[in-house]
Order: C-alpha cells, then structure tokens, then sequence
C-alpha cells in the first residue's frame, strides 16, 4: 500500500494551483488587499514566478509595496525570466516614480524584445504619456499616432486633438505683431488695457475688426467697468 505522503510534489502542485485560482478571482471581483495577503503568504510558501508576477500587478493596483516589486522584477530581469511581464511592470512603476528616463528604456527594450502586438502597444502608449507630461507634444504626438487603428485609438486621436490645439496655440503666441490680422491686433490692445489695471479708458472705434463674440465679449466687459470710459462707437449696442 502506498502512504499518503509517497507523492508530496503532486499535492503541493494542486495546492498551488488551487491558491492561483483563489487569488485571480479575488482580483476579478477587485478584492485586491485581500488577494495581496494571499500572494504574500503563497510567496513564502512557494517559489513560483508566476505568483511573483501576480504579486507586483497587485502591489501596482494598490500602490504599495512597490520598492519590493520593483526590486523582485530587477532580479527576475537580470536572470531573463519573464522578461516581457518584467519589462512591463517595470515600466509601470517607473512610471508612478517619476522616473522618467527609465521608463522610456524599459519601454523601448519592450518594444525590441516583444512580438506581442498588445505589449507594444501599451508601452507605446506609455511613451506617449511620458513625453506628454514632460510637455514634449511634438514627440508624444508621433507616438499618439501609432495607436491610430489600435484598441488606445480614441484615447490617442483625443490626445491628439489636444496636443494640436496645444501647438496651435504656441505658434500663435509666437507671431510677430506685424503679420497680425486686424482683430488679432485689436484683441492685444484689448488686454493690454486689462492688464493695465487704468480707472479711466479711452477707445476709438473698439468694436471694429472683432468678431460678434468678442464684440459681446466687449460690451459686457464695458458695462462691469467700474471705472469711467470714454469712447466714440457706431455701434448701438455700446
């Protein structure tokens, strides 16, 4: 007769198995402190790198714990093990830490390394992200532009659209006075007047080259003067 401990791998296999499943559910149902308990305890339990990677999403989830996962993740990156989950949740911590250097090489060595098209997307879009936040709009712009036709296609073409405005508006800020349109020239007046902080104000004509909404703009910002005006004016509005 065999004893019941005459095959201890098999059981402890089971177990473990058994466990991974308890902690991927508890995460489903977004159980994520107790589902980090769990992973810690299987840790000490196990040698399992698979519930090592569970452990540092889980700890990125959270936000805690983080120098460990970030430390465990070195190690199994220097041993070439699960480089692409080493890879991405370095990338992912790095992120939170501000470290931004580090970031763009983990995702650019991701990138290289990788065939996963979901993987490559992702750390493009942390890319993007990154130089973004860095107020680099012109490089983040050419990776927004790599998501196009993706899954981070609405999220990219909305970065984008942003990102044009942006751009839009620092070239306007940078124009010379002399290539300026009538009402451009105008508006400038205009705030330089506000900006003057003057009790009294004298305006020729103030309406002219201005669009309706800047003209109502106008008339608004005259009836809550509280200083004295005077103006001359064809419009009867004024």
């Amino acid at each position: 007769m065999k004893s019941r401990n005459e095959h201890p791998k098999i059981v402890n296999a089971t177990e473990k198995i058994i466990l991974i499943q308890e902690i991927n559910s508890l995460c489903e149902n977004e159980n994520y402190e107790q589902a980090l308990k769990k992973c810690t305890k299987a840790m000490k339990k196990y040698s399992d790198l698979c519930i090592t990677i569970m452990y540092c999403e889980i700890c990125i989830k959270l936000n805690q714990n983080l120098e460990r996962a970030k430390r465990l993740l070195e190690k199994m990156l220097f041993q070439g093990l699960k480089k692409e989950s080493a890879l991405k949740l370095l990338s992912e911590i790095e992120f939170i830490f501000n470290n931004d250097e580090l970031v763009v090489k983990y995702c650019q060595e991701l990138i290289k390394y990788t065939k996963n098209r979901s993987l490559i997307n992702g750390s493009i879009y942390t890319l993007a992200e990154v130089y973004k936040r860095n107020d680099d709009l012109i490089t983040s712009a050419s990776y927004f532009e790599k998501l196009l036709n993706t899954t981070y296609e609405c999220t990219a073409i909305m970065n984008l659209l942003c990102i044009n405005i942006e751009l839009k508006e620092y070239e306007e800020a940078l124009k010379y006075v002399k290539v300026l349109s009538g009402g451009e020239k105008v508006r400038c007046v205009l705030s330089k007047m506000m900006l003057s902080g003057a009790n009294m104000l004298i305006m020729d004509e103030p309406t002219n080259h201005l669009d309706m909404e800047s003209i109502t703009a106008l008339n608004e910002g005259m009836k809550k003067f509280i200083g004295n005006i005077l103006f001359t004016s064809h419009d009867h509005q004024l």
